[in-house]
C-alpha cells in the first residue's frame, strides 16, 4: 500500500511537471520530507567532494589522468543524473550549479551536461547556464 501510494505520488508529479525537460513546477511545500532530505544529501556530500577534492595539478599524472578533471566530471555526473531523474532542474541549476561554478570547474559540469542535453534527457537550461553553455560550446568549437 505505501508502494502504491508513492507510485501514485511519482505519476502525479511526472503528469504535473509535463515531459522530463521542464523545470520542476513543484512548489518547494509539495516535497515530501524524503524528497528535500535526498536533495539536502546531495548538496553536502557535492560541498564535501568539492571542499575534499585532488588538486589539480599542471601536469598529467603517469597513467595520463588529470584526478581533480576525473574527480568534478565523476561528480557532475552524479549530481546531474540525480537531478534529471527526481526532475529536480531547481536544484541542479541553482546549488549544484553555483557550487561548481565558484569551485572553477563549471566547465567540466558543461561537458557532462552536454551528453544529457544532446540524449535528450535534459530539455531545458536555466537562461543563465545556457549563455554559459553556448558560450562553452562555442569556446570548444574553436578549440577543435
Amino acid at each position: 500500500s505505501e508502494a502504491l501510494g508513492a507510485s501514485q505520488e511519482d505519476n502525479q508529479r511526472t503528469s504535473s511537471s509535463g515531459s522530463a525537460g521542464r523545470v520542476s513546477s513543484l512548489d518547494p511545500s509539495m516535497l515530501t520530507e524524503d524528497e528535500i532530505w535526498m536533495a539536502e544529501l546531495l548538496v553536502r556530500y557535492l560541498i564535501l567532494a568539492i571542499e575534499n577534492a585532488p588538486e589539480s595539478l599542471p601536469y598529467v599524472s603517469r597513467n595520463g589522468m588529470d584526478l581533480a578533471h576525473s574527480h568534478f566530471e565523476m561528480l557532475s555526473g552524479v549530481c546531474i543524473e540525480f537531478c534529471t531523474t527526481t526532475k529536480r532542474l531547481d536544484l541542479l541549476f541553482g546549488p549544484i550549479f553555483r557550487c561548481f561554478y565558484d569551485a572553477r570547474y563549471i566547465n567540466v559540469f558543461l561537458d557532462v551536461m552536454e551528453a544529457y542535453v544532446l540524449n535528450d534527457r535534459l530539455r531545458y537550461i536555466a537562461p543563465e547556464a545556457m549563455s554559459l553553455f553556448v558560450a562553452h560550446c562555442k569556446e570548444m568549437k574553436d578549440l577543435s
